[in-house]
């Protein structure tokens, strides 16, 4: 066990989350620009998402317009997050999604993760003060599921690594796409944030992987 806390000692400055900044919006003449920066865990800033949409009216006219402008930037808003926030376990005691202490116990999830199956749902093992421990999975209620397929189904596109991009649905239509999360069916999430409908699982581990250890442990899937 001496070589695995070691391995985690030095994994760990890896694993903790970015700060994200606001949203910055800026209107040209014709289009909608909206960034949002963010900042490591070292100090370095770090470009989160950006995005450019065109409008089909003058500037002026959109900002006369409330309700145009509102439709135009959460559309916007939609498209410019591209992180999401960082690893998280679903707490079945306190009803929500519980974002990864920064002095977590992480041996259950190395284990996990290079065990056949891996990180299946992403729940709270135990709670000890601020140290926590079971199965993380990353938290991807940041994105959205704004495409519609030919079937009317909601979707989201992601670029991977090898430079191809694929979809996944929305199966319970909650503009989310679930990585593993063991939400129970009707909970209610917080004030001010998304929560997936259930557990269902969207994002499947033989084409996305939700855990937190790249390092040489995982073996690409058949496509």
């Amino acid at each position: 066990m001496t070589g695995l806390r070691q391995v985690l000692a030095s994994l760990r400055p890896r694993v903790l989350r970015s700060k994200r900044g606001a949203i910055g919006v800026d209107l040209s003449l014709h289009q909608l620009h909206m960034v949002q920066l963010g900042k490591r865990v070292d100090g370095s800033i770090t470009v989160n998402g950006r995005v450019s949409l065109d409008y089909d009216c003058s500037r002026d006219e959109l900002l006369a317009d409330p309700g145009r402008l509102k439709t135009l930037i959460a559309k916007g808003t939609a498209l410019v997050i591209s992180g999401n926030d960082g690893p998280a376990q679903w707490n079945g005691e306190q009803k929500r999604l519980v974002p990864i202490a920064q002095d977590a116990e992480l041996s259950q999830q190395v284990e996990l993760e290079q065990s056949q199956g891996g990180i299946a749902r992403g729940e709270r093992g135990n709670i000890r003060g601020t140290k926590q421990s079971g199965s993380y999975l990353q938290d991807t209620r940041g994105w959205g599921a704004i495409h519609v397929s030919l079937f009317g189904k909601r979707t989201i596109n992601m670029l991977m690594a090898d430079g191809s991009v694929k979809e996944f649905t929305d199966v319970t239509k909650d503009r989310l796409v679930n990585p593993g999360f063991a939400v129970p069916q009707g909970s209610e999430p917080e004030k001010g944030k998304r929560l997936y409908n259930d557990g269902t699982l969207e994002l499947p581990r033989e084409q996305v992987f939700s855990g937190i250890f790249l390092y040489g442990m995982h073996r690409k899937g058949v496509f």
